[in-house]
This record gives C-alpha cells, structure tokens and sequence, in this order.
C-alpha cells in the first residue's frame, strides 16, 4: 500500500500492529534458541582445540576432560558411532598440536569413561 507523491503514508490499522507486536517476542525466542543450537553444534571443535592448547600435558586435563565429556556429550556419542565425525571434531585437536588416537581406542576409552560416571 504506496501512497501517491505528495500523500501521507497510511498507517497500520491497531489490528495489524498488534499482531505484529505480540509475533515479535515469539520470533526473538525462537531466534534465540535456533542461534543458541548453532552455537552448541559449531563450538565443539574449537572448544576442543582450546582446550588441547591449554593443557599441554594429557595426563593433567582430567577436570577439562570431565567437563567437555559432560557438556558435549552428544557430539562425543556421534563421535563414537561414526568415525567420520570422530575425524572432524578431533582434526581441531590435532591442530591444538595433539597426537590424536585412533578411533578404536577413543572408542574404548569413552566406554571406560561412561561406565565409571
């Protein structure tokens, strides 16, 4: 709806603008929460890599390890069902300067893991 040159633009009835403003919290919800899903799914990786560079020592990240076990648990059950992924999310760590395990034995290891907790 253009108004001619030289008219005032017409204003939204109350019907339209309130249908408008009662949809926007809706739409910042569910923006939020999609961003907040990206933001899981893309971090792993690099929280991964940071991780590895702050603890050069394998034997000394027992707490760093126990904490990313807990938060990315999802992504470490895909990691042990598919080894592609286990590829993917570990490339981070070997970028962190890490030797990165062969998937059977991460395979064993996380068994292990999610026996004693």
């Amino acid at each position: 709806m253009h108004s001619e040159p030289g008219q005032p633009e017409p204003t939204p009835t109350p019907s339209t603008a309130n249908a408008a403003k009662k949809r926007r919290p809706f739409l910042l919800v569910v923006l939020s929460l999609l961003s907040a899903v990206i933001l899981y799914v893309a971090s792993a990786g690099p929280l991964l890599y940071l991780a590895f560079r702050l603890t050069p020592d394998p034997a000394a990240d027992a707490r760093y390890v126990h904490f990313y076990y807990i938060i990315y648990r999802p992504h470490l059950d895909l990691c042990y069902r598919s080894e592609a992924y286990y590829r993917y999310l570990f490339w981070f760590g070997a970028q962190a300067g890490r030797t990165i395990e062969p998937h059977n034995t991460f395979k064993r290891d996380y068994q292990r893991y999610l026996r004693q907790h």
